[in-house]
């Protein structure tokens, strides 16, 4: 994931990392042209980050600021404000994570983290992907309870947290879950969302900035529309199998409208012999597969 200067960063526990690609361009300086951030959250309320935190295995002293520890299995960059968001993953992973690097990081590094409330009618916990919209709006999807999550920063009343609750801001969620099949006895999704995409181009054709995750166990995406909220599945009939872990707007020629535009991804499964058309490892048909998904403004567009 890629800022507007030019850094990539990569998640790890309890800590952000980054590669200034211009700077290791120019000096080919290992130590200048990388950094981390560990989440230092400021519960003393001071409005910056102070040395001498405590740390996630102590109580929280409201003369310092605290130290916590998060997953960042998915990072994205905020187009809005460079902000960078981290979601977890794993059954009881309920944190979305957001970092400012400061002027000097790791020193000033500040965090906020925000939780959902506890109040939803079903539970919303297993987290997975992130990605953020041009207006600020991040999204999140949760594998283990189905929710798809937006989170708006800009409607928070105060995201001052002082003991560390991640309750400050229950008005900035908006929650989105399908009414697909479920276990026997329970609330859950018998499929499982994998990661967050953001049609940042449009290639789809449901306009800018449209949020999807890939499905596990229904060979398809779940496309959020922007305009009407409602999801849009995006299948893949043939063959059986289809895992997506990634997906890329890809824009060939602007002037042929949508022939000239498509949303890629890929088969990603480990076990790819199981692919519809495998005859067990290293059997024909068990290769993976690039897809390619195009939409037509309506059936008969050529």
């Amino acid at each position: 994931m890629f800022d507007a200067n030019n850094s990539i960063y990569f998640g790890m526990n309890g800590a952000v990392g980054w590669i200034d690609v211009d700077a290791w361009d120019k000096t080919h300086d290992a130590e200048a042209s990388q950094g981390w951030c560990p989440a230092v959250l400021d519960t003393n309320g001071d409005g910056k980050i102070t040395q001498g935190w405590t740390e996630p295995d102590r109580p929280i002293d409201p003369a310092k600021d605290h130290r916590i520890d998060f997953g960042c299995y998915s990072v994205a960059v905020n187009p809005k404000d460079n902000s960078l968001w981290c979601s977890g993953i794993g059954r009881g992973q309920k944190r979305l994570m957001r970092l400012e690097r400061g002027t000097n990081p790791p020193l000033t590094c500040k965090a906020e983290f925000f939780e959902p409330p506890p109040s939803l009618p079903i539970e919303a916990f297993g987290s997975g992907g992130v990605e953020a919209d041009h207006q600020g709006v991040v999204w999140q999807n949760w594998r283990s309870s189905g929710h798809f999550s937006a989170f708006d920063r800009s409607k928070c009343k105060t995201t001052s947290d002082p003991k560390s609750t991640g309750q400050s801001c229950p008005e900035g969620w908006t929650f989105y879950r399908k009414n697909d099949p479920t276990w026997d006895g329970s609330p859950f999704h018998s499929n499982e969302s994998y990661l967050t995409h953001m049609d940042v181009h449009d290639v789809l054709g449901l306009g800018k900035d449209a949020p999807m995750y890939g499905s596990n166990n229904t060979d398809a995406f779940e496309v959020i529309n922007p305009v009407t909220k409602q999801f849009v599945t995006l299948r893949v009939p043939y063959p059986l199998g289809f895992f997506p872990r990634s997906a890329n707007g890809r824009i060939d020629d602007p002037k042929t409208g949508w022939k000239g535009k498509g949303l890629w991804s890929s088969y990603s499964t480990y076990a790819t012999w199981h692919i519809e058309g495998g005859k067990g490892e290293g059997g024909p048909g068990v290769l993976p597969k690039a897809v390619k998904f195009q939409m037509r403004p309506n059936p008969l567009a050529k």
